[in-house]
């Protein structure tokens, strides 16, 4: 037996049909891929957006408040709020 690739068949019109519709297919699903990664990250930055507004909400209320930068405060569910740390949920 040789090391040189020797032909053995051809594949038929129906097999080649078969495998340039699930060529397609991936390829299909691979930019679908690509188009939902995109729209993750542009998620993830809107995020990111949201987080930084709500520390500066929180950051100006803690000046109104006159509560010094460094001190352990949280806000309750119903917007109290409070100084020290939070309390933990009981399970």
């Amino acid at each position: 037996m040789s090391n040189t690739p020797e032909d053995v068949g051809e594949l038929t019109v129906g097999e080649m049909r078969a495998l340039e519709g699930l060529r397609s297919a991936s390829d299909t699903i691979v930019r679908e891929i690509g188009s939902y990664e995109v729209r993750k990250s542009q998620l993830l930055a809107r995020l990111a957006q949201y987080e930084a507004q709500a520390q500066g909400v929180l950051q100006g209320a803690a000046k109104r408040l006159d509560i010094p930068q460094g001190e352990t405060w949280h806000v309750s569910p119903e917007g109290k709020v409070r100084r020290g740390p939070a309390s933990p949920n009981p399970s």
